[in-house]
This record gives C-alpha cells, sequence and structure tokens, in this order.
C-alpha cells in the first residue's frame, strides 16, 4: 500500500489534530414539518408549509396518471409462477371509464324543453374507483377472431370498449331466467327493478 494512500481513519486522525470534525455537515433538504409526541404514544405531524391539492375523488388520481404516464402500474399481480401480471393506468382508467358507461352514466334533457339536465358532475354519475373492485387483467384466446387469416382481434382503447358489452351481457345472463331479455344503458338500479317487475 502506498504510504501517501489516505485511508479513513489517516483522514480521521488529520481532521482532529486540525481541530476539524472528520464528518461533514449535509444539508438535505428541510423538513417543514413540526412533531408533537402524544401521551398516547402518537406522533401528531404538522406541515410548516400548506399542502398541495388533494383530489376530491380517487378517479382524479387515477386519470392524472392515466394522462401523464398512462404505462406506469397501476395494478400488478404475481401468479403461482412467479410471473407478474399487471395493468397500466391507462387500461384501468379505460376500463372503469367503460363500467361506468354500462352501469351510471347518463345524458338526461328535460323533454319539454330540451335543457340539460345532466350538465355537472352533481347530477351527471360518474364512477369514482372506491366503487370497483381489485382489477387483475386476463386474457381470452381460445375464440379466434374471424374477419383475418391470423385469428387477431382489435384492441384500440381495449378496456373501454369492451368493458361495458361484457357488463351488459353478464347483468342479462344473470337476468335471463327472470325473462328480462333487453336493457338499455346504463343499468341503473331502477332500470333494472323496473325490468324484473315488468314481466309481473
Amino acid at each position: 500500500m502506498d504510504a501517501k494512500a489516505k485511508t479513513p481513519e489517516t483522514n480521521a486522525s488529520a481532521a482532529a489534530q486540525s481541530g476539524k470534525s472528520a464528518a461533514r455537515n449535509v444539508r438535505l433538504r428541510s423538513s417543514g414539518a413540526s412533531l408533537e409526541r402524544l401521551a398516547s404514544n402518537a406522533i401528531l405531524v404538522r406541515s410548516d408549509e400548506p399542502l398541495g391539492p388533494y383530489p376530491k375523488v380517487l378517479t382524479d388520481r387515477l386519470l392524472h396518471w392515466a394522462k401523464v404516464a398512462p404505462e406506469r402500474t397501476c395494478v400488478a399481480k404475481r401468479e403461482a409462477g412467479g410471473d407478474w401480471r399487471r395493468l397500466s393506468y391507462a387500461d384501468v382508467a379505460s376500463a372503469i371509464a367503460g363500467i361506468g358507461q354500462a352501469l351510471m352514466e347518463q345524458v338526461v334533457y328535460d323533454p319539454e324543453s330540451g335543457q340539460l339536465l345532466t350538465g355537472s358532475l352533481m347530477d351527471y354519475c360518474v364512477p369514482r374507483a372506491d366503487q370497483f373492485p381489485p382489477m387483475v387483467d386476463a386474457f381470452e384466446e381460445g375464440v379466434p377472431g374471424k374477419t383475418n387469416l391470423l385469428g387477431g382481434k382489435g384492441c384500440g382503447e381495449l378496456g373501454t370498449i369492451g368493458a361495458a358489452p361484457a357488463v351488459v351481457n353478464a347483468v342479462l345472463d344473470a337476468l335471463a331466467e327472470r325473462g328480462v331479455l333487453h336493457l338499455e344503458m346504463p343499468l341503473t338500479p331502477e332500470r333494472v327493478w323496473r325490468a324484473l317487475h315488468a314481466g309481473r
């Protein structure tokens, strides 16, 4: 080893002889928060700076990331073999949009004046993230497409296009034994209830 090579020990020794600290003070960032320890062992953290705007509903944040980073992973599930199945923000947002179209969203006009009655989110029902179960993607490859030699199927706006008819078909399948063969979207609880009682 070179006699002139410096090690942490020699650096510390030289610093001690010169009266300086061997450690360098590094200021990364001000915490900007105050802590208060409570008798219950809880710690109350208060920000010294005003917090940024927080989304009123979770779908606001979902739609933000679907726009900013559509391919970033939103939901992931590890399978038994160790492989990961993932849904991007764009996948989840488009699926929620399709399900919302099938179950909730409806444009309503006054029949006499033609005035739009659902012109704001107070009246036009849109889905929220807390209204949906966890999503995991699954692909059905057992039925090839019949419009080309490869058997391939188009997948533009995959979640939005497929979600609405999938939900409607599932509901109609469940109600078929009760004589309900057709329903108009959105499948609101009232509309399903009326269809079930129409034949009585």
